[in-house]
């Protein structure tokens, strides 16, 4: 089949006839591979989705590659115990659900 490319905003697309994608079982995720000069797309599963990913994570581990690229907790999220403490029954109590102050 022939077609021509259409532009989306500033991608490309293709327009594929419905009966082609049901043929291909394809309902909405699909998995993209570029073969030399093709586009392979076909349907996604979820095993495709993290295929390799063990196998890569274990790598990482075993070549100290593993370490967090950011912080768990950031600068401005860290509250003092003692501030904790202090202002908390307030949190309980005095807040309403749509309250944004920050502490």
């Amino acid at each position: 089949m022939n077609t021509v490319l259409v532009n989306i905003g500033l991608q490309k697309g293709i327009i594929l006839p419905q009966n082609m994608l049901a043929q291909c079982k394809i309902t909405k995720d699909v998995l993209i591979e570029v073969n030399d000069r093709s586009i392979i797309i076909s349907a996604s599963t979820p095993a495709h989705k993290r295929k390799g990913w063990a196998k890569a994570f274990k790598e990482m581990a075993e070549n100290g590659d593993d370490a967090l690229v950011m912080p768990d907790v950031f600068h401005d999220e860290i509250i003092p115990v003692a501030l904790f403490y202090s202002v908390a029954p307030t949190f309980r109590s005095g807040m309403k659900s749509n309250d944004t102050r920050r502490l």
